[in-house]
């Protein structure tokens, strides 16, 4: 749960079910992402997917170069739906990663950069 510091009436809730595997040497990692986030407010609700997919292949080291999709699909409004696909560049070390996406818009959307932080449980 979390709350936007310019919308203070609207609590955004978000689940996520992360699955990756990763080859006997480590050097190529598949990941799938399937989100739900939702946005709460005493005047509306509005949930949207947010599935990703994308597979990495070490470069050297902790750092790894691949390729991914990720996408915001809107219950509600057909305008608020997009997919992306394009590069990334990761650094991973122990369990946490940080990861930069250039996503090139595929579906409603230009381009779409993405810039994550993460820790594994």
């Amino acid at each position: 749960m979390k709350r936007d510091v310019t919308v203070r009436n609207t609590t955004i809730v978000e689940a996520n079910l992360v699955a990756s595997t990763t080859t006997a040497t480590g050097s190529v990692m598949a990941l799938v992402d399937l989100g739900i986030v939702g946005a709460i407010s005493p005047d509306d609700q509005t949930f949207e997917a947010r599935p990703g997919a994308g597979v990495s292949f070490q470069v050297h080291g902790d750092l790894r170069l691949g390729a991914e999709v990720f996408a915001h699909l809107s219950f509600k409004d057909s305008a608020g739906r997009w997919v992306a696909a394009g590069p990334n560049l990761a650094w991973s070390h122990g369990r946490s990663w940080v990861s930069a996406a250039f996503g090139i818009g595929l579906y409603q959307i230009t381009t779409a950069p993405a810039l994550q932080w993460g820790i594994m449980f």
